[in-house]
């Protein structure tokens, strides 16, 4: 995939500052973000998905990525963490055909968090 094909990738840069995108947007293929000392929140819960599979380059130094994604997304780690972390909470099991997040990339001395849907609690439990 041609990087500079701005049809199928996406860069969002938050250095000593914030991005985000929530809403109704439309997902390319292919995504790169960079957070630098700065965050960046992507909201995938009511985004339209061009293809079944996103490519997320995330590089996060000193700073952090969020994606909030909706039930019924896999989410592939393929990020390298030094002296930072990445997370994935909450994400559900996913049947064929699932769309899919693959995360690439770096967080040194920062953080990648990926956040499915807060799971409802069991009322019975409760009692």
């Amino acid at each position: 995939m041609d990087p500079m094909d701005t049809e199928n990738s996406r860069t969002r840069i938050g250095i000593f500052s914030g991005s985000s995108v929530s809403g109704v947007w439309t997902v390319p293929p292919r995504l790169s973000l960079v957070a630098a000392a700065g965050g960046i929140e992507l909201d995938f819960r009511e985004a339209i998905w061009t293809t079944d599979e996103v490519v997320i380059d995330t590089y996060a130094v000193l700073g952090g990525v969020e994606l909030k994604v909706p039930a019924g997304v896999e989410v592939i780690d393929d990020t390298l963490a030094l002296l930072g972390g990445t997370e994935i909470k909450r994400t559900s099991d996913v049947g064929a055909g699932a769309k899919r997040i693959r995360l690439k990339g770096l967080a040194m001395m920062g953080g990648i968090t990926v956040k499915g849907p807060k799971r409802k609690k069991d009322k019975k439990a409760k009692k």
